[in-house]
């Protein structure tokens, strides 16, 4: 099976033979090898590219949960009652960097704008995290990688009554969905995690989440799986694209590729590939950090806990016990601020005993997220034949499959009208550009 750590990544450099493809996909984070997969296991004829390895960047630094509950961004007048708090940076799970005011203010007035809980997005965003855990355990089956699924379910710790009062608004999304969901009182969460301190309130377990001991080995599974199907990955930096006739022209580091279709999935970098083509994503960036800590005297952590109150996770992972930071709402490349996270790992050592840190530096990375909550997962408007799968806020791993899977099924013009268009990035553009000559420059940072 293929490795893309300390192996030669040069077998996978770019095959300058290689002038035409039928389908491109920028980006080999897990939804970028998500895409890749569905439409390799339709028979498509694909090319995968990313300047770095398999699953590196901000796949690799998640929670490693996944989950079919609900999921929904604060709005409205949960967002108000929060707001003095994010403004004077006691919010645990939200933070606003120095200097990212300006940008800041205008994302949470329209987020205030949104009510606080939209049910046709709640409904359509369950829908598709449903139907991409079922995928996922499918994939990973096919991939080889059962040996890093955990069926133990996902914990929300109710660290006080207080707390679990406030959990309200998801608990009625975790109902009406028809997610399987268990409350804990302080006796049952001794009993199901005894490496948590006494005196929580309770908990909520969702009992059908999963988690894995390693989310960049799932992308390097995902992957090897990928081309063991005859798909293609070539490391190289993606500079651009240009029109090509009736299709596009990739531009990249070892030279160019025409492809009948580009599927843009490169995450954050996302938007530097679509400003030349005419078109401002609007996507901010919830950074996130995770710190792996050693496990400590006592039982051990048997499966992931989100701490309500605390704005943290802490994860059992084959590296550590993985302690993963609220929401940094930043610039994309500011410089990392290791306050937040050093907070959480203060709080998740209050809560359970926890060793050293495995690392000398937290690692930080970027969520790419859109001000609706939704991806956007479908074509460029008035752009034939580039497809966008971007905008997974915190939930990208989770969504992974079925995004791509949806992906697949809109290409093939098989996808069900209803399940595709919350998911429309045409959205994004009320009044889209018109489509761009063949003269127009389309150079960008490399990806």
């Amino acid at each position: 099976m293929p490795q893309f750590r300390a192996t030669a990544l040069a077998r996978f450099r770019i095959d300058r033979t290689v002038s035409m493809v039928d389908h491109v996909i920028v980006g080999a984070g897990i939804i970028g090898i998500c895409s890749a997969l569905a439409l390799r296991r339709a028979g498509l004829d694909v090319l995968l590219l990313d300047r770095g390895a398999p699953g590196a960047e901000t796949s690799h630094g998640n929670t490693g949960v996944l989950v079919e509950s609900p999921w929904r961004i604060p709005g409205g007048r949960e967002l108000l009652r929060r707001l003095p708090r994010i403004l004077l940076g006691r919010d645990r799970a939200v933070r606003i960097a120095p200097g990212h005011w300006p940008a800041a203010a205008a994302l949470l007035v329209r987020m205030m704008r949104d009510p606080d809980h939209d049910a046709t997005r709640a409904v359509a965003l369950h829908r598709l995290l449903r139907t991409s855990l079922t995928l996922h355990r499918t994939w990973i089956a096919e991939a080889e990688a059962t040996n890093i699924l955990r069926e133990t379910g996902w914990l929300k710790l109710f660290r006080t009554s207080k707390v679990a009062a406030g959990f309200a608004l998801d608990l009625e999304l975790l109902r009406r969905s028809g997610t399987v969901h268990r409350f804990l009182d302080a006796g049952d969460l001794r009993a199901l995690e005894p490496a948590l301190a006494p005196g929580c309130a309770g908990g909520l377990l969702l009992e059908n989440a999963c988690s894995l001991s390693s989310p960049r080995t799932l992308s390097e599974r995902y992957m090897a799986h990928f081309l063991r199907l005859g798909g293609r990955f070539a490391q190289t930096a993606v500079t651009g694209i240009a029109p090509d006739g009736a299709g596009w022209r990739i531009l990249h580091s070892d030279g160019c590729v025409s492809a009948g279709s580009v599927v843009v999935a490169a995450g954050p970098w996302s938007a530097d590939l679509l400003a030349p083509l005419g078109f401002r994503l609007p996507m901010f960036f919830e950074r996130g950090y995770h710190l792996h800590l050693s496990p400590g005297p006592g039982p051990s952590l048997r499966r992931p806990v989100h701490d309500i109150a605390g704005g943290y996770v802490m994860t059992p992972q084959s590296a550590g016990v993985r302690v993963t930071s609220g929401v940094e709402i930043a610039a994309r490349d500011a410089p990392p601020q290791e306050a937040q996270i050093r907070r959480a790992v203060q709080a998740a050592r209050a809560l359970a005993a926890l060793g050293p840190p495995v690392e000398d530096r937290a690692w930080m990375g970027s969520r790419p997220s859109l001000p609706d909550g939704l991806p956007a997962i479908g074509p460029l408007p008035g752009r034939p034949g580039i497809w966008l799968n971007v905008g997974h806020h915190h939930v990208g791993l989770s969504l992974a499959a079925g995004s791509g899977d949806l992906l697949a099924r809109r290409m093939a013009g098989t996808a069900a009208a209803d399940e595709a268009s919350p998911f429309e990035p045409g959205r994004l553009w009320p009044d889209a550009p018109r489509p761009a000559s063949a003269e127009e420059t389309t150079d960008v940072r490399p990806l």
